[in-house]
């Protein structure tokens, strides 16, 4: 017997779709073959974090989504994905459906609409452009700064060690410290 009180949400197709080489896509799926999935406008999610030092003691993260037209420069809006590209496909979350609309949304009337999330302070200048590209724009400076004044390590002096890292904890492997910067770490010597 079913219930009748229990509404299902209307599948709209949007999926999120990890693929092999670790580059994630927001689009709708509209329609699959045994050897492709086809996707619809897919966009490339990325993330751009940003902290701003209010004094020693205090930073602010701010997290900003960065959707791309996975597709610029094609006249198609559908691609075929061959299945064997794809490591995972998810159901998206609002806030990443609402952000994929809104994208579509100025790319199709050229006005521009700018989402962030994560820990903002309720800064009101959260959602401000400009703020937003200032703020990065410090953070690459300072790297720059850092790199001339020669104060950055590269990953050839880096000390990294494996011993160095509690393997008992319950979510080992899922901090980027967990994993060795050295590429040759991950390849046998052929």
């Amino acid at each position: 017997m079913t219930n009748k009180s229990h509404k299902t949400k209307k599948d709209d197709g949007y999926r999120v779709i990890r693929l092999v080489n670790g580059e994630r896509l927001i689009a709708k799926v509209s329609g699959s073959n045994t050897t492709k999935l086809f996707l619809e406008r897919p966009m490339s999610i990325n993330g751009i974090i940003s902290t701003e030092s209010v004094n020693p003691l205090y930073l602010i993260k701010k997290e900003f989504l960065v959707l791309n037209n996975w597709m610029e420069f094609c006249q198609n809006n559908v691609v075929g994905i061959p299945r064997n590209l794809i490591l995972t496909i998810s159901d998206p979350d609002e806030f990443i459906k609402d952000a994929y609309n809104t994208q579509k949304e100025c790319e199709d009337t050229g006005n521009r609409t700018y989402m962030s999330y994560g820990n903002n302070d309720d800064d009101e200048e959260g959602n401000d452009f400009t703020n937003i590209i200032n703020h990065i724009n410090t953070d690459i400076n300072h790297i720059i700064n850092e790199i001339i004044s020669g104060n950055m390590m590269s990953y050839s002096e880096e000390e990294w060690s494996d011993d160095d890292i509690d393997k008992s904890r319950k979510n080992y492997g899922n901090d980027m410290d967990d994993w060795s910067p050295y590429l040759d770490d991950y390849f046998d010597n052929l």
